[in-house]
């Protein structure tokens, strides 16, 4: 800032506005220079700091509490029955829940009441809520008279064993559904619900949250749903005369109390129900739909998965403290097609800091350091990480300069796809820090620290924090660290905040933190914790370079002459590689060793998984291409065995099922506008020039890809558009729908041209868009309506 206010510029303008209001652009206002594409701020408060300063003013005032669910609207905690392990104990609450706890007396059901209508103004209970004390007490003591257990085995039976299956069987929605009817029925007296009509509204609300996916909310709108307030007499209104209205401030602390009982019923009394009664997670096959478990199948599913887990070590309590470590991850287990599998979460802040602030940390916040240094080397030592790609793009570039220098070769193409069975379990962990060791080559290195901010679609901006590592040397102004970023294309239309926090990490300090979270990596599963004695931590944040790093070097070692070979092109996206080769004795050398790698390194093929294009001896058992199949799958993607063009592999989106179960959806805030967002964001990943672009795709694959594309985002469409709430449907405003989807394919076009042949027109694209959601919805007109009419419209005006 210093070196800019010294400038000529500054002084100039010193010299017009004068001291006093120069003083006031440089304290109160925020100054930006232009950088290339991006702009630096150089004075003014930090803009990704703006948004924090307003949300603490906020909670200053006291407007929000956490604790207690709000009453305006806004979003309650749906997750309270995610990733819950039921006990599934006689009572199906716990020994600790206020409705354990209370007596039914007139006594106890005050106390509930005072608990479930509490005011911040006042502990006692209103006037109005007194003369129901008698129904409460109803309400108490069918609770205890319930025969939770029974019901339970009643209404979601165990059916069959996990041995039996070797899959985890979850209780079908409609069962738990049917559990939850029947506990309201039998528990909550109709004087409380005021109605029949009640009951039906929030019965058919509490199916919607029983069926709410990974990350879904629920709003108080959505509880109160259907809900007649006037039909609750539980909350008495005072008496007045026989023409007389109640006043507007009476009808609002009406509406509020009876929203205060049917939330706490939801998100305390229904949610605690089904946590402690079910094992609630959701699946690997089931994306992010939410399934229920019943504990005594969860607990031989759990109890198979550990003996499993050959590469965990139980720890006694007393023994745990001994381990260095960086610190204690959970774990949990997710059912997959056979068996379960192991996620450790090690972004959870359960970690006590041992410096100011004292704050809860996690383990990958401890790692933040290690994985800008790693960053680092990777860049300047590509090679490290062998035949790795980490995205599209560099699919892309290997692909693109692979048929560029073999253009017109009539030669064949020889495929190897393998797949290494649980990589990361298997990693040796002594041969990973020997590998560390080689790649961390400075004594010393800078960690620098800044945020970038940039607008993406619907002008919503997108805030991200970095910190690149350096030499120690590398000591130069962030100006001139910004301009060389620029320069290089790795930043554009930017804004560029320098946090001022620059921190300095020597190498004996990084190895000592390695060698904890490799050697020390120490998980809790349940109340037991275990320490991995072989393999790496799959939920780290440094668990994918390090994958790559370990393999590199395994490449580099065993297969030097594949890497180095012009007419081969090996290509890993984690732990599955692809070879492609017009050298069919080296793809049969490099099956055959990969078969049969070197021990030191502890990797092994999972042959079933295996797949070739060419013939092999069958004592090998590795799967065979068919002849009339020229399309190989590899990690989401098709690529031609002939051509080497590459498609995205649509086979598990092809089902209207698999399409909603993938769908993270909040429908509590501007639903519209939600939507519109995610379906453009889902465009965007198929919006890559691996597959629009000529050089690697022919105009017939690119034709073929974008109506792919256009067909999955009109499945996709119709998938969001069945979850939208009532009240905002396409017939009630097809205007605002056709104006969403038109500024997507707008937003697309723009975006894919700089990759599309010239000969594929703004016409041909919009109409073969057009043409896909007209195929899908048409056979929906009830859902649809007028939109079908306006969309043909549209069609019909590219060509008349």
């Amino acid at each position: 800032m210093v070196a800019h206010v010294q400038s000529p510029v500054f002084e100039e303008l010193h010299g017009m506005i004068g001291s006093d209001l120069m003083v006031h652009l440089l304290k109160d206002l925020s100054l930006f220079v232009k950088t290339g594409s991006c702009y630096l701020q150089v004075a003014g408060c930090p803009v990704n700091e703006v948004g924090l300063k307003q949300d603490t003013a906020t909670k200053a005032d006291g407007q929000n509490d956490e604790r207690r669910p709000v009453m305006d609207g806004s979003t309650l905690v749906s997750r309270q029955i995610y990733h819950a392990v039921g006990s599934d104990k006689k009572r199906c609450l716990p020994k600790t829940h206020v409705m354990e706890t209370t007596p039914s007396s007139s006594s106890g059901a005050i106390s509930l009441m005072t608990l479930i209508f509490q005011d911040k103004d006042s502990k006692r209970l209103a006037k109005c809520l007194r003369d129901s004390v008698d129904v409460f007490v109803v309400f108490l003591r069918r609770h205890k008279s319930c025969p939770f257990k029974v019901l339970l085995d009643k209404y979601c039976p165990v059916d069959g064993k996990y041995e039996d299956t070797g899959s985890v069987k979850n209780v079908p929605y409609f069962q738990v559904k049917s559990l939850c009817l029947a506990i309201c029925k039998r528990v909550i007296p109709l004087k409380i619900w005021g109605s029949q009509v009640n009951r039906t509204a929030f019965i058919s609300n509490m199916e919607r949250y029983l069926s709410l996916r990974k990350k879904g909310n629920m709003s108080v709108k959505n509880v109160m749903q259907g809900i007649r307030i006037s039909d609750c007499d539980f909350v008495k209104l005072p008496k007045r005369a026989h023409d007389c209205r109640a006043s507007q401030s009476e009808s609002n602390k009406r509406q509020g109390l009876v929203t205060k009982f049917f939330v706490w019923l939801m998100n305390s009394y229904i949610a605690p129900l089904l946590r402690n009664a079910f094992t609630i997670t959701e699946s690997i096959p089931g994306r992010n739909r939410v399934f229920f478990y019943r504990k005594e199948v969860w607990a031989d599913a759990q109890a198979a998965a550990v003996q499993d887990m050959h590469s965990l070590t139980p720890l006694l309590e007393e023994d745990a403290g001994t381990v260095e470590s960086l610190g204690l991850a959970p774990m949990r287990l997710i059912p997959k097609t056979c068996g379960l599998r192991p996620i450790a979460n090690l972004g959870a802040k359960i970690n006590p800091s041992d410096s100011f602030p004292y704050q809860p940390r996690s383990v990958n916040q401890l790692l933040s350091n290690i994985e800008s240094v790693l960053g680092y080397e990777r860049q300047r030592s590509p090679d490290l990480l062998g035949a790795a790609v980490m995205d599209y793009g560099e699919i892309f570039h290997k692909i693109s300069s692979f048929k560029g220098m073999h253009k017109g070769d009539g030669r064949c193409l020889h495929f190897v796809r393998l797949d290494f069975t649980k990589c990361y379990e298997r990693i040796n962990q002594d041969k990973m820090l020997e590998i560390l060791e080689q790649v961390i080559k400075e004594d010393e290195y800078t960690i620098r620290k800044y945020c970038t901010v940039k607008t993406i679609f619907n002008d919503n901006l997108v805030f991200k924090h970095r910190q690149p590592a350096a030499p120690a040397e590398d000591n130069r102004y962030f100006p001139a660290f910004v301009e060389d970023v620029t320069r290089k294309r790795k930043l554009n239309n930017s804004l560029i905040v320098d946090k001022m926090n620059y921190g300095s990490v020597c190498r004996d300090e990084l190895m000592r933190d390695l060698v904890k979270h490799i050697k020390g990596n120490i998980v809790q599963l349940s109340s037991q914790k275990y320490l991995q004695s072989c393999g790496i931590a799959q939920g780290s944040k440094i668990s994918p370079i390090l994958c790559n790093l370990y393999l590199g070097h395994m490449e580099r070692e065993v297969f030097p002459d594949v890497l180095c070979d012009k007419d081969s092109l090996l290509m890993r996206w984690m732990d599955d590689p692809l070879l492609v080769t017009y050298d069919l004795e080296l793809a049969k050398r490099y099956l055959t060793t990969t078969l049969e790698l070197d021990p030191a390194y502890n990797c092994k093929v999972n042959v079933e998984k295996c797949l070739v294009n060419f013939d092999i001896p069958a004592q090998k058992k590795i799967n065979l291409l068919p002849e009339c199949d020229c399309w190989i799958s590899w990690c989401g993607l098709l690529v031609n065995t002939v051509t080497l063009e590459v498609k995205y592999d649509y086979s598990k989106t092809q089902e209207m099922k698999d399409v909603r179960n993938s769908l993270t959806f909040d429908v509590t805030k501007t639903p519209g506008m939600k939507m519109m967002e995610n379906l453009m964001a889902a465009m965007q990943t198929k919006l890559h020039q691996l597959f629009l672009h000529p050089t690697v795709n022919s105009i017939r694959t690119v034709e073929t890809n974008l109506q792919e594309s256009f067909m999955y985002f009109a499945r996709r469409f119709d998938a969001f558009v069945s979850e939208l709430p009532p009240r905002i449907q396409v017939h009630q405003n097809p205007d605002f729908f056709l104006k969403g989807v038109e500024n997507i394919i707008q937003r697309y076009y723009v975006l894919a041209s700089r990759f599309l042949d010239r000969t594929i027109t703004q016409e041909k694209i919009f109409s073969l868009f057009y043409q896909a959601v007209l195929e899908l919805i048409r056979r929906k007109s009830v859902r649809y309506g007028v939109l079908i009419d306006m969309l043909k419209g549209k069609a019909t005006n590219i060509f008349p």
